[in-house]
Formats: structure tokens, sequence, C-alpha cells
């Protein structure tokens, strides 16, 4: 995908986007012990956005840390008997499929993904950069991830149909605080999200 996209209104294009697809990992598919449901229905959409987005693509998974800073180890102690089967961490199968050349697979121990290195170094300055955000859930690592990049001034785009999570309430209230932000944050389909970038000013 070409850094440099069409604005989808009179202002000037993003010069970089990224890709995030956030945990979308064999732990949350269904009938597995984190199941989020209705995750499937989202993987069609993913894997339009991987292909679009090819080596500006991240995939994260989620990861336990025993020995993690603060309250991350109770929460890795809570969840221990998951390690006994370490393929709850691999991606789901059609995500894993769709992997495109270049892009990343990375590891993250906390809820939030933006400040991953193979991130950061997709998007480059926060000035005039775009970041696309697809998976799951979208009320905990999706809300963790766009938050840290409002704050560092990220344009910020949800892509509504590539996202999902335990909770339709909390969905639904994650895309309703974020559609107040229009300056910093825009809903769109995965489709729309290929065809035009955020417009900035």
């Amino acid at each position: 995908m070409p850094e440099r996209q069409r604005a989808e209104q009179t202002g000037a294009a993003v010069d970089r986007r990224a890709l995030v697809v956030v945990d979308l990992q064999r732990v949350v598919g269904p009938g597995a012990p984190w199941e989020v449901p209705g995750v499937e229905g989202i993987l069609p959409p993913v894997a339009a956005l991987l292909t679009a987005f090819g080596p500006a693509s991240v995939l994260t998974r989620h990861r336990l840390v025993p020995d993690g800073r603060g309250r991350w180890r109770a929460f890795a102690e809570r969840w221990a008997d998951l390690e006994e089967d370490p393929a709850h961490w691999e991606l789901l199968e059609p995500v894993a499929a769709a992997v495109p050349d270049g892009a990343a697979v990375v590891d993250k121990s906390t809820y939030g993904a933006y400040g991953l290195p193979a991130l950061q170094a997709r998007l480059g300055d926060p000035a005039g950069s775009e970041l696309v955000v697809a998976g799951c859930e979208t009320d905990c690592c999706v809300a963790a991830t766009l938050y840290a990049a409002v704050d560092d001034g990220v344009a910020v785009t949800l892509v509504t149909d590539a996202l999902v999570g335990p909770d339709p309430q909390g969905h639904a209230g994650l895309l309703a605080a974020a559609a107040r932000l229009p300056e910093q944050v825009r809903l769109a389909t995965a489709e729309e999200a290929i065809a035009r970038s955020f417009a900035l000013g």
C-alpha cells in the first residue's frame, strides 16, 4: 500500500499508515478459555486489511509474564493453566494464513499495542501517521491501543467490521466514545479504511 493516500475529505493526507491486528489468537476462538463470541465474523475483513496493508501490518499475540511488573504477576498467576497448551497463544488459523510477507507478528505482555517497536517503526512521526486498528477485545486491548495512540497525536481509524469484544455494551461504548473525538479518531469499515486515509486538517 502506498504510504501517501488520497484523503477522505478536503485536507492533507497522512504520510504513513500502519495496521495493527490485536490479539486474534486461538485463546479467543470458539470454545477457548477467553472465547470472544463473534470473532469468526470479523476474520474476512481482517484478511482484506492484511492484504491491503501488506508489510505495514503488525499482528500482536498477548502472552502471560509470570515475573511481570506489579499486578501483571497476579494476572499471570490467575491464568497460569493456559501455559499448559502453548497453542492458545498462536494466531487463529485463518489469520495466520493471511499474514502477508514482511508483516510483523509480535508478542506483548500488556493490553496496549501502541508502544511496540515494530509498530512504531511503521508509523514514524506521529504528526503525519495513521494507525488502523482491528482485532479484539474492543473494550480492553483495542481501547488501550487507541488511547495511547491518541495521546501521542496519531490519527486513528477503528475498523468497525473488524473489531469484536465479549460484551456488546462494552464494544458499543468504546465506539461511541471514539466517535466523540473526530479530530483524532475515525470510524470506518474495512472497505473504507482500505480506500481512503484519514484526512488531516
